[in-house]
């Protein structure tokens, strides 16, 4: 299958990515945990503060701050028994939700702080430890990985985000690929929303050369693949940019400069499954020169907005929210209170200043909004998104269906009435009942996935964009006393039709049905470092 094709069917027509006599392996299931044997580990200090406001950093030590960032951002939360499950094992949640709770995503980091020895180190989740993969300094080996954009003499250390295929892939084939995309962003989302409140700041790469990255940080390529680099600096992030541009380096050069690792990991009678298309799509979307990096001038062409296409101007009610503070809340206690309602969601009147909150909490990272961007996250691509919702029951704003205008923090009524319905015959898997949800967003982006700027690393890194929305939308939507539930299983092309999309050739992403909730029978242990 030609993978355009293939990206084509993911989003438009899952059924063609999928085998027909497809059966989930639940024998062949992976451990939960990646686990590295014979390695020199390191326990990670304990005593994880029940709370991030106002934490005392000056106070902590390096490691001891770096400790409490790994917890919060990928740690083990609680534990859930329901009714379906009593007698089985209670299933174990992180701080980020993941597609079927399968957690693909591997966090990495080259770290250079006091009371650690620098050097290449695996998060241990099971165990709340570092695992020492390579000793010493890789300051000028990861500058060169990224182009010399990026001064990592000047970070606290990098943190790799990876992502093993066969983690959820056994469960759902190729449509594996599209929801690791989305679960790495999410993690982004939460390690730039931890990274705040501990006083480090960072910034996102989507693009470097793979091959030399995954040969220092010791991944195999048939089962793995780094998908963001993201520097931690100790103090404020003004503004990254590039340092030196360097169109020497290439992934070979660098290969030969890094020796292989041999390491052991767990999980050595479990077989892997074969999942070709996997792998050809991240081959295919590797860089093997920083020559292949987007350069400034492209990114400005790439930059499109719903009123830039050739129907100018659309003339649609516009509806203003009024401005309010930025929200602030409790961060630790609004991530152990989120959760996926699934049939939950309970329909009631939502107030419009609490609507136009969640949006402008969510405004700064879409990367088309012009106003305050104290809460934007620096990226290497600039490639926008959009939001999109469908409303029902707002006080004062009819129901119908709205593009949110970050610029003017307004929405655009783009199709009137009660959407539920649509949306509802839209779900190819009903575990939502959208008649009860008053707000359900769509994150929405270029229908090409900026294929002509990034190539087939295009798609995912969408993906992963959307993620790090659909985290602050989450959490913003705990904090204001709802929930959201993010879904995959609907009809792209219905979605589209709804919003009008394919005059501004985009194309949703992700839908995030968003409401208040009833309480769920089950019980929740909490877990605590």
């Amino acid at each position: 299958m030609h993978l355009r094709q293939f990206i084509h069917d993911l989003h438009y027509d899952v059924e063609k990515v999928l085998p027909s006599d497809w059966e989930i392996d639940w024998a062949n299931a992976p451990r939960p945990y990646k686990l590295y044997h014979e390695q020199p580990e390191v326990d990670l200090p304990g005593n994880v503060p029940l709370t991030l406001e106002e934490a005392p950093t000056h106070s902590l030590t390096e490691l001891q701050r770096f400790s409490y960032f790994l917890w919060y951002v990928y740690g083990l939360n609680h534990c859930i028994e329901t009714p379906d499950f009593m007698g089985g094992s209670p299933v174990l949640r992180r701080y980020v939700p993941s597609g079927g709770a399968l957690y693909p995503t591997e966090l990495y980091t080259y770290l250079k702080i006091e009371g650690l020895e620098e050097g290449i180190y695996h998060y241990n989740v099971a165990h709340h430890r570092l695992v020492l993969l390579r000793k010493g300094n890789y300051d000028a080996l990861l500058m060169q990985m990224l182009g010399g954009r990026c001064n990592v003499k000047e970070c606290s250390g990098v943190i790799l985000v990876s992502t093993m295929f066969w983690k959820n892939f056994f469960k759902y084939h190729n449509f594996s690929y599209r929801l690791q995309g989305l679960d790495a962003g999410v993690v982004i989302g939460q390690l730039n929303e931890v990274a705040e409140r501990l006083s480090y700041s960072t910034a996102v790469y989507y693009c470097f050369l793979d091959r030399g990255v995954n040969r220092l940080f010791g991944i195999h390529e048939e089962e793995e693949s780094a998908y963001a680099l993201l520097p931690l600096y100790q103090s404020t992030l003004k503004e990254e940019g590039r340092i030196k541009d360097d169109p020497s380096a290439t992934s070979d050069q660098l290969c030969q400069q890094i020796p292989e690792l041999s390491l052991k990991t767990s999980s050595p009678e479990k077989k892997f499954g074969e999942y070709p298309m996997l792998i050809a799509m991240n081959k295919a979307a590797m860089l093997d020169s920083s020559r292949d990096f987007p350069r400034p001038e492209q990114e400005k062409n790439g930059k499109r907005t719903r009123n830039g296409g050739e129907g100018g101007e659309e003339k649609s009610s516009r509806i203003l929210f009024s401005e309010k503070k930025p929200l602030i809340y409790d961060f630790v206690k609004v991530c152990r209170q989120r959760f996926s309602p699934g049939m939950d969601f309970v329909l009631d009147k939502v107030e419009p200043e609490h609507l136009g909150q969640l949006c402008k909490e969510v405004a700064p990272l879409l990367g088309d909004h012009n106003g305050e961007g104290g809460r934007k996250l620096w990226e290497d691509v600039d490639q926008p998104l959009f939001l999109y919702i469908s409303l029902y029951g707002v006080k004062g704003i009819p129901n119908g269906a709205y593009f949110y205008d970050g610029d003017h923090h307004g929405l655009k009524q783009l199709r009137t009435g009660d959407q539920r319905l649509w949306l509802q015959q839209g779900m190819t898997l009903h575990n939502v009942n959208l008649t009860q949800v008053p707000l359900c967003f769509h994150i929405a982006g270029m229908k090409d996935f900026g294929h002509d700027r990034l190539g087939e690393r295009g798609y995912r890194m969408n993906q992963m964009k959307a993620g790090i929305i659909v985290q602050r939308l989450l959490l913003t939507a705990t904090a204001l006393g709802w929930a959201g539930h993010p879904l995959l299983g609907f009809n792209s092309s219905l979605c589209d039709s709804l919003y009008n999309l394919s005059t501004c050739d985009q194309t949703c992403f992700i839908q995030i049905p968003v409401g208040p909730y009833r309480s769920r029978a089950q019980l929740i242990g909490s877990i605590y470092g």
